[in-house]
């Protein structure tokens, strides 16, 4: 048996990537009806699970996972240029992982 590591950056963006394939399958073969409530899956509630559930991966709520940071990594010359246009741009460190499957359900 080999001895313990950590796991690669390509093994890690497999995983992530696989957790994500996994995830499509499952909404995608969910019955037409909901049996817990009997209600139709429209396609957009299949695209809302989805949505959900990748977010609640990144946010680390899956057993087979760690959270990981979502951070902007805007390009060096894009402050000068929002700026000299009079408008907002993205900062390189503004981590926005925080319970975003949460924050994603209040959005109405």
């Amino acid at each position: 048996m080999s001895e313990p590591r950590a796991y690669t950056a390509d093994e890690t963006r497999d995983m992530i990537l696989q957790q994500i394939k996994a995830t499509v399958r499952y909404w995608a073969n969910l019955p037409e009806v909901d049996q817990a409530t009997g209600r139709k899956q429209t396609v957009e509630d299949r695209c809302d699970g989805v949505a959900f559930s990748i977010l609640s991966m990144l946010d680390g709520a899956t057993m087979t996972l760690p959270a990981f940071d979502l951070v902007p990594m805007p390009h060096d010359e894009d402050q000068a240029f929002h700026k000299a246009n009079g408008e907002n741009w993205f900062g390189p460190e503004s981590r926005v992982s925080d319970m975003l499957h949460e924050h994603y359900s209040n959005i109405r």
